[in-house]
């Protein structure tokens, strides 16, 4: 009998346990999962999803959830630190930078290579400038299509 008690305490466990949403989703085929974890954060400090002064989970809780290794998540912390996005305070947790507007300079720093490295691309393969422009604008156009999907629509692309 009190064997039986034990079981519906687990089974009971299971069914209130909180579940919550991965903060990010990582990919096996997306490069180094610490560069992921830093390029999320990144991404949703720059649109504003992670406001200034706000806590960000910790580096245990995020390892965690993505079960992945501390050390992985440590070192996405300190390239976010060492970009001045984020602030850890010992004892307190890590937390959004003050300078919010610090988040686009660094999405903006990265587009510009990007641009950079298609430019180079597209001169090595002997493009024209007039050549490279209609891409970038085919590519803008396709991204706007996207974007005015309606949500539904979107899953399907």
């Amino acid at each position: 009998m009190p064997l039986d008690g034990i079981v519906e305490l687990y089974i009971l466990s299971i069914f209130i346990m909180p579940t919550r949403p991965p903060t990010l989703v990582l990919s096996q085929t997306g490069g180094p999962l610490y560069q992921q974890i830093e390029h999320q954060i990144k991404q949703k400090i720059a649109v504003g999803e992670w406001a200034a002064g706000d806590e960000i989970p910790s580096i245990r809780q995020l390892a965690a959830d993505l079960s992945v290794s501390v050390i992985t998540v440590k070192r996405a912390y300190l390239e976010l630190e060492h970009a001045g996005l984020i602030v850890t305070q010992h004892g307190k947790g890590s937390f959004v930078a003050a300078d919010v507007d610090r988040g686009s300079d660094v999405f903006e720093q990265e587009m510009v290579g990007h641009l950079e490295e298609a430019a180079r691309l597209a001169a090595t393969m002997g493009m024209s400038q007039r050549e490279i422009v209609s891409r970038l604008r085919k590519a803008l156009d396709e991204t706007d299509d996207v974007r005015s999907l309606p949500k539904s629509s979107k899953e399907s692309v």
